[in-house]
């Protein structure tokens, strides 16, 4: 009896214990107030956030489900609309046919991402060599999408600070491309 009540809490400790610490980090409301000094941004509480600037940019960074996203203004022409991000995804939701895909000779890239743009001269400036660079060098998979008065880069839910200035640096690399 001694053996299963050891075993019991042996085991049913640390699960405990990890569980709640994966909790707290999944929380924005108890995670980002920490990030936000690291980021010099603020947290605002209702609804969970981080607000303020960064490089020179304003920026929102918001919770959403089991993501999060990241948006900043942008000063885009009518019509614009750049989309990258999951090549299985943006295909399931355009269908067979992407008619505004992007082709840019980057095997690696073209196999993990696939990229669309409207207008169709802006394809270069909206997917250069250091923005896949950066989007394949992440282990997880984003979706980026600029439309003429804003940049949203979806991601999964950011714990850390390196993750969030990742992401910060993606919209920023996007809107100075496209202003």
């Amino acid at each position: 009896m001694t053996f299963l009540i050891a075993a019991l809490l042996g085991i049913g400790l640390p699960v405990i214990w990890w569980n709640i610490r994966e909790s707290r980090l999944k929380n924005p409301a108890v995670r980002w107030p920490e990030l936000a000094a690291q980021l010099e941004l603020q947290f605002v509480a209702e609804p969970p956030r981080l607000e303020g600037k960064y490089k020179g940019r304003s920026f929102r960074v918001l919770a959403e489900g089991s993501g999060a996203s990241v948006m900043t203004g942008l000063r885009g022409r009518p019509g614009l609309r750049v989309e990258i991000g999951s090549k299985d995804k943006i295909e399931k939701e355009a269908g067979m046919v992407v008619p505004d895909r992007v082709k840019v000779n980057d095997h690696a890239f073209e196999k993990r991402y696939l990229a669309r743009c409207q207008p169709a001269d802006l394809a270069e400036m909206a997917c250069d060599h250091s923005l896949r660079q950066r989007l394949l060098s992440l282990p997880v998979d984003v979706h980026i999408l600029a439309l003429p008065d804003r940049v949203v880069v979806n991601v999964p839910f950011p714990t850390e600070a390196s993750e969030i200035r990742n992401y910060l640096d993606l919209a920023v690399s996007m809107a100075e491309s496209l202003s």
